[in-house]
């Protein structure tokens, strides 16, 4: 019973750590291959990714398009709790979804570092 309980609260740190690392990999492996293109060359694909990952086609990614991007991208179930917490860390003008600009800024950021 200890035990149990000791999982039960020890899960929601695990599926926080487990998203960051989601998160870092999606990413990180998505900017290896950038650093390999010309600037020109990483614009067109960003764009291509981030219209992939526009489901609505209005040129913003929600929460929803968020999740689903990420658990393609992962192959890793996600929660809609966790895809808004990973959205709202790159969403710089905090409208709650993210703009090809915002997008580009987080791989940019990921880039660099």
């Amino acid at each position: 019973l200890f035990l149990y309980v000791m999982a039960l609260l020890l899960s929601p740190i695990r599926n926080r750590v487990r998203i960051r690392l989601l998160q870092r990999e999606f990413f990180t492996v998505e900017a290896n291959y950038l650093k390999t293109l010309s600037p020109q060359e990483q614009t067109i694909r960003l764009r291509g990714l981030f219209d992939r990952m526009d489901l609505s086609g209005e040129g913003r990614l929600d929460a929803i398009a968020f999740q689903s991007a990420i658990q393609a991208a992962s192959g890793e179930r996600i929660t809609m709790d966790d895809a808004t917490r990973m959205l709202k860390s790159v969403d710089t003008d905090g409208d709650g979804s993210l703009s090809f600009y915002e997008f580009c800024q987080a791989m940019n950021d990921v880039i660099i570092h």
